[in-house]
């Protein structure tokens, strides 16, 4: 068998190119997953999904801070934004007793987790 260098190159290069691959679509699959896990999170404590259906609403999502929990102030009253405008284009809404349910969630989560306190 008569292999030359050419073919060698071929055959790293064809290896690298589906090891690169796989590693950019695992990398957008755990993002995505990630980001599906805090959703359900937010919803099960509460939190409102409002969708961004029209592009002004679609504007004021990109203006938020992305995918991030940040509180709000509205006349006093707290409330707290979670915005997505790459996935889902939506955002999620909640007040006081929400984001509390959330971190307490949260904080059982933390203690189930294979080397979470128990």
């Amino acid at each position: 068998m008569d292999i030359t260098r050419a073919s060698i190159r071929r055959l790293i290069s064809a290896a690298l190119i589906a090891l690169l691959g796989g590693s950019i679509t695992a990398c957008a699959m755990l993002g995505k997953s990630g980001n599906q896990g805090i959703e359900k999170d937010l919803l099960v404590a509460g939190f409102a999904r409002r969708l961004a259906d029209t592009p002004e609403k679609l504007a004021y999502l990109r203006g938020l801070p992305q995918r991030e929990l940040v509180a709000r102030g509205n006349h006093g009253a707290g409330y707290y934004v979670y915005a997505d405008a790459e996935h889902c284009k939506c955002m999620y809404e909640g007040g006081e007793q929400a984001y509390r349910r959330y971190l307490a969630n949260r904080e059982i989560k933390t203690q189930k987790a294979p080397g979470g306190m128990r």
